[in-house]
């Protein structure tokens, strides 16, 4: 009936009101045939009666390798929105960004609205654009809300030729945190190094498809002193430093992140940016995953670079019901090991809260380390990746699924008997075993104890 529509910037899925649409690239190179398409840019705040019904639709993108060639084909596509709805597009810009890395994070102040910033997870977290900001009532910060989960916030994604090893770099920042009931600003703790109920907001660093490790840096605030307070009530400056090392030199892609607070927190952001760093050298280490001791005190910062150890301030465990999944999110992640039977599977959630399209992705059992599950879907959806273990658990970044696929963790019993485990026992220290051998050896349970006798 050609009246204007308001769309929902906060679904993948037309079910939940007009999706609205996305920015997508398609790349076609003749000779060799590689073609591409993949999403560039989204919708990423609901601004929309401010703007006389328009929405603004912008996103950061660096071209691949097999992209560059000079008879490279590529056109700009606007889908994903209803078919029932005309889309009308205005002032459509692709503009080439020369590479700078003085200054890292694009529109760092918000003074173009919500251009380049987006929600971490636009369906478990929304974001929008925030009033006052840290300069006063014609300012404007950045706002993520109505989150579900610590991991949830605002991400940018940074250039990756910026990061050359031994280069240092800055990160400043102005926080605020509201009750996300009333609106109120929260107190924090400044001294808490770790995601708790109470922590101060961090910077994260994430880069992925690496050489080496993928990276998965977390910072809090190394201001120190009298400089180290937090006012409720006002923005709260923020500083740290950090220096590239050989595995985030070699990431194609890198994102800087804000979140690991409190749910029940709104965060507030402005004046972002990530600075190249010419003065001292930068003291302040990503801070220790929780399971290493974090000493008292406030002794000295670290003087070392970042370890490549991820980060991750949340430990991610199996569902305690068994045959109940339990969403996770994609990305950088920490999974506990398992006692009995825990299975990784991406998924496809229907309306009546089943799950279909599933299939396994990785899986840990009897306490053991995670691992890839058997089958050509993990062995490409996981091409490159490799788990990596550490005291508190397997860390992996999880890759981004297709629009509505989620990635569930689910346990089971995982029960084995005196027989087949005496079966295992023999299997390994034998040329085989007969049914008559089990039944000689099954008067007693399988130990280490007995294990031991049997052996010596």
């Amino acid at each position: 009936n050609g009246v204007t529509a308001q769309c929902n910037p906060f679904t993948w899925s037309n079910d939940d009101g007009p999706r609205c649409p996305d920015i997508y690239l398609y790349t076609h190179e003749g000779e060799s045939k590689i073609r591409t398409y993949e999403r560039v840019g989204i919708v990423s705040t609901s601004e929309y009666a401010t703007d006389d019904g328009w929405y603004l639709a912008s996103g950061l993108f660096s071209l691949h390798a097999d992209q560059i060639h000079p008879l490279m084909f590529s056109k700009l596509y606007f889908p994903s929105a209803h078919q029932s709805y005309d889309v009308i597009i205005d002032d459509v810009q692709a503009k080439y960004l020369p590479k700078q890395c003085v200054a890292l994070v694009e529109n760092p102040s918000f003074e173009d609205g919500p251009s380049y910033w987006e929600s971490n997870d636009k369906v478990k977290g929304k974001v929008s654009l925030y009033s006052p900001g840290a300069s006063g009532e014609s300012d404007f910060a950045f706002r993520s809300y109505d989150r579900d989960h610590a991991w949830r916030g605002i991400k940018q994604q940074l250039d990756p030729l910026c990061f050359v090893s031994g280069e240092e770099y800055s990160i400043s920042a102005k926080f605020r945190m509201l009750n996300a009931t009333d609106g109120e600003g929260v107190m924090c703790d400044v001294n808490k190094q770790q995601t708790t109920t109470d922590n101060c907001p961090s910077v994260s660093i994430y880069g992925s498809d690496c050489a080496g490790e993928n990276v998965n840096w977390l910072f809090y605030n190394a201001l120190g002193g009298d400089e180290l307070v937090w006012d409720p009530d006002s923005y709260n400056d923020f500083s740290a430093a950090f220096t590239v090392n050989d595995d985030l030199a070699t990431c194609d892609k890198v994102w800087v992140y804000i979140h690991q607070v409190n749910l029940e927190y709104e965060i507030v952001v402005d004046d972002l940016q990530i600075s190249s760093y010419e003065t001292e050298s930068p003291t302040q280490a990503p801070t220790p995953g929780e399971t290493e001791p974090v000493t008292e005190g406030g002794s000295e910062s670290p003087t070392s670079s970042p370890t490549t150890r991820p980060t991750v301030g949340t430990l991610t465990s199996c569902p305690v019901d068994e045959l109940t999944p339990s969403e996770i999110p994609s990305g950088p992640v920490m999974l506990a090991r398992s006692s009995s039977l825990c299975v990784l599977t991406k998924a496809l959630p229907e309306f009546d809260g089943s799950l279909t399209d599933i299939a396994p992705v990785a899986l840990s059992y009897d306490g053991g380390d995670w691992e890839n599950a058997a089958g050509d879907f993990a062995t490409i959806l996981l091409y490159g990746k490799e788990f990596g273990n550490y005291a508190e658990g397997s860390h992996i970044t999880l890759p981004d699924l297709n629009d509505n696929e989620k990635y569930y963790l689910t346990s089971y019993s995982h029960d084995v008997s005196e027989t087949n485990k005496w079966a295992r026992l023999l299997e390994t220290a034998t040329f085989g075993t007969t049914a008559q051998n089990l039944d000689d050896w099954t008067e007693h349970a399988l130990t280490t104890t007995t294990a031991k006798e049997w052996i010596q």
